[in-house]
């Protein structure tokens, strides 16, 4: 399920309040599991909702 925002790092970024550029900052410490495909990263719509949760 990618929700209503289609899955974009801008989008999830929306969902937890907060900056793209934060977001990315959180995925790269390793706050988040993500999958990276090319220069194209792939978060998992309910790993974005138990960090919004969090």
């Amino acid at each position: 399920m990618l929700g209503l925002c289609g899955g974009g790092d801008h989008c999830h970024a929306d969902l937890l309040n907060g900056s793209q550029p934060h977001l990315v900052k959180l995925l790269e410490e390793g706050e988040s599991p993500f999958s990276g495909v090319g220069t194209h990263r792939r978060i998992r719509f309910q790993d974005v909702m138990r960090h919004r949760a969090a």
